[in-house]
C-alpha cells in the first residue's frame, strides 16, 4: 500500500490551485478551523518524528523523496488497480560513472510543469489582491491556499534540484572524515595516523610528523569499530603532495599524506 502514494501526493501538491486559479474551495470548513487543526498536527508530527528518528531522518525529506518519484510512479501504480501483474518500473542504475556534470531536464519535466502551475496560481492571487477592482483585503481562504502553494513550491524545488547529476569519475565515492587508525608497515612497524577521506576502495591517511613517507609501504591499517577492531589489508600505497587541510586538523600530524588502496 505504501507505493500507492503517488496520486495522493500529486493531489496534495496541486490542491491549492483549485482556489487560486478557479476560485473553488475544496475544503468545506472555515479557514480558521483548518489552521487550528492542521498547524498543531504538522508541528506535533514533525516533533515526534524528530524525537524518534532524528538521528537518521530529517523533517520533510520524506515529502521530497515521495515528490521525486510520484509523477513517475503514477502509471505503474494505477495500472496495478486493474491489472496487478502488468505494472512495472525500472530501477535506477547503480555504480555508473559520469564524465561531466549536467542537469537532467527530462527526468523532472512533470515537476517543472507543476511548478509552473503553482507559480501561476500564486501570481494570480497576488495580482488579484493588488488590483484596484479588488477593494477587500485578502480573505483567509486565499491566505491559506497561498501558504499551502508556497509549501508545495518549496517541496517541488527541492525535488527538482536532485536532477543535477554531479561528475563521478571514481568507482568508490570518497567520504571526507577524520578517524583515528593504526597503520602497519611492511617492516612490522606501526604508527598512529588519521584518515583524510575513506571509501570502499581505500583511504587517505595523514601521517605523524616524525615519520618519513619515502620508501615506506603500509601493509594494512586497523580502526576501532565499537568493541571490535577492523583490519583492512592494503595492496598499494601512493604518496601524495602536501595537503594543507591535513595539518590544520592536529599539530601532531604533518601535511604529507599517503593514499592506500585495498
Amino acid at each position: 500500500m505504501h507505493f500507492q502514494y503517488p496520486v495522493p501526493r500529486i493531489v496534495f501538491l496541486t490542491s491549492p490551485l483549485a482556489y487560486l486559479i478557479f476560485g473553488q474551495n475544496i475544503i468545506q470548513a472555515s479557514a480558521g478551523l483548518i489552521f487550528a487543526y492542521a498547524l498543531p498536527h504538522l508541528f506535533c508530527s514533525s516533533v515526534a518524528n524528530e524525537k524518534t528518528q532524528g538521528g537518521w531522518r530529517r523533517p520533510y525529506w520524506g515529502e521530497v523523496y515521495e515528490t521525486i518519484l510520484a509523477f513517475h510512479l503514477v502509471k505503474p501504480t494505477v495500472m496495478t488497480w486493474f491489472q496487478p501483474r502488468k505494472g512495472k518500473f525500472n530501477v535506477t542504475d547503480k555504480g555508473s560513472l559520469l564524465d561531466q556534470t549536467y542537469f537532467d531536464w527530462a527526468i523532472v519535466k512533470p515537476h517543472l510543469i507543476c511548478i509552473g502551475f503553482v507559480i501561476l496560481g500564486i501570481t494570480m492571487a497576488v495580482v488579484k489582491w493588488r488590483s484596484p477592482v479588488h477593494v477587500q483585503h485578502p480573505d483567509r481562504y486565499a491566505v491559506l491556499n497561498v501558504a499551502w502553494a508556497l509549501f508545495s513550491l518549496a517541496i517541488l524545488l527541492a525535488a527538482v534540484s536532485v536532477a543535477r547529476e554531479t561528475r563521478q569519475e571514481r568507482v568508490d565515492i570518497r567520504i571526507p572524515v577524520q578517524l583515528p587508525v593504526t597503520a602497519y608497515l611492511a617492516s612490522v612497524t606501526r604508527f598512529r595516523a588519521e584518515t583524510i577521506d575513506i571509501s570502499m576502495g581505500g583511504a587517505a591517511l595523514c601521517l605523524p610528523e616524525e615519520l618519513p613517507t619515502k620508501d615506506r609501504t603500509v601493509s594494512h591499517i586497523t580502526m576501532a569499530m565499537g568493541d571490535e577492531v577492523l583490519s583492512i589489508r592494503s595492496r598499494r600505497c601512493v604518496r601524495t603532495s602536501a595537503i594543507p587541510t591535513c595539518a590544520s586538523k592536529s599539530s601532531t600530524f604533518s601535511p604529507a599524506a599517503i593514499w592506500c588502496a585495498r
